[in-house]
């Protein structure tokens, strides 16, 4: 039986956005709280990365080459747990899809109006609907 590929959102601050930019987004990493949703993490797994604070919106779409693991990894300051090893399929670092257009389309933001706190974690599960919508402006902001 063929398992069917999960759709994740990742959230980064600026800083640790900048560091794996740096060095080419081979993975991302998470905390021990994090740790635990990434268990549920499997190779060809697709993500959207949000990146929050200054500049923020969504910068790229990712695919997972292998499954979580537990990997100890320096990330600026900040040592992480778990790292999900990924690769790049779409990038918009330079103009980042915004997110407040999207937010009446997204059933995973509840609260209309003060959606940021849909965003305030490391690691969400989204259906394959809102990452399709979300990949569309990532897509129309990469080839800008």
């Amino acid at each position: 039986m063929t398992r069917e590929r999960g759709y994740w959102l990742a959230v980064a601050g600026d800083t640790n956005c900048a560091i794996l930019a740096e060095l080419g987004h081979p993975y991302y990493a998470l905390s021990r709280a994090g740790g635990k949703m990434a268990s549920a993490i499997a190779a060809g797994d697709h993500f959207v990365l949000y990146r929050a604070r200054t500049r923020g919106g969504f910068i790229g779409v990712y695919e997972a080459v292998e499954p979580a693991r537990n990997a100890p990894t320096r990330v600026g300051a900040r040592t992480y747990s778990t790292r999900i090893p990924w690769k790049p399929l779409l990038l918009c670092e330079s103009k980042p899809a915004e997110l407040a257009p999207l937010v009446p389309k997204l059933s995973f933001i509840v609260n209309k109006q003060r959606y940021g706190s849909h965003l305030q974690l490391h690691i969400k599960r989204l259906s394959r609907a809102d990452f399709d919508i979300i990949e569309r402006a990532v897509l129309a902001n990469a080839k800008t």
